[in-house]
């Protein structure tokens, strides 16, 4: 799935597929529906958004 596409759809998902990063406190998708498997499919669910967790690494 296109990150961007995403990014624009925002309110096309349901707030449960959404959190709020606790170091930035910008929301970032955690889940989304796949049609085709019927099933939610899990993107991230850590508490820090992946530009949080990227910088922590470096």
């Amino acid at each position: 799935m296109d990150i961007q596409y995403m990014d624009n759809c925002t309110t096309a998902l349901p707030d449960d597929c959404w959190t709020e990063c606790s170091q930035c406190q910008q929301r970032f998708l955690v889940k989304y529906w796949d049609e085709e498997l019927d099933w939610y499919i899990e993107v991230n669910l850590s508490k820090e958004c992946s530009g949080c967790q990227q910088r922590k690494e470096d």
